[in-house]
């Protein structure tokens, strides 16, 4: 069970770079290779990479592979979460009813 959590932590971990890619992505860029090469960006995918770690670290520690995608899955929940709490972005009905739908779901897919 604890190494479900790494996963998890993964997913949340990998919904925290993308806030700082779209960060990024508001800012203006005086060029192309500034937009794809400032510390936003670097920093997102250095964190992506410490998700792919801690499913990998997961996985070598009995995770199932058929468990992966369905924790993924809650990165549509957690982007939206992050979003509305740092970046002030609004949630719409159909954002809170889709995040529902995604936590029923993986709660189903575990009974």
């Amino acid at each position: 069970m604890l190494y479900y959590l790494f996963v998890v932590a993964g997913v949340f971990v990998a919904s925290c770079s993308q806030l700082l890619l779209k960060e990024s992505a508001n800012e203006n860029h005086k060029n192309v290779l500034l937009s794809l090469f400032n510390w936003r960006v670097l920093l997102a995918y250095v964190i992506f990479v410490s998700s792919l770690m801690l499913n990998i670290f997961a996985l070598s520690h009995g995770v199932n592979l058929k468990d992966i995608p369905i924790l993924e899955s809650l990165g549509y929940v957690f982007v939206p979460l992050l979003s509305m709490l740092i970046l002030k972005e609004k949630m719409t009905a159909r954002i809170i009813l889709s995040m529902l739908m995604i936590i029923l779901g993986v709660i189903v897919f575990y009974l």
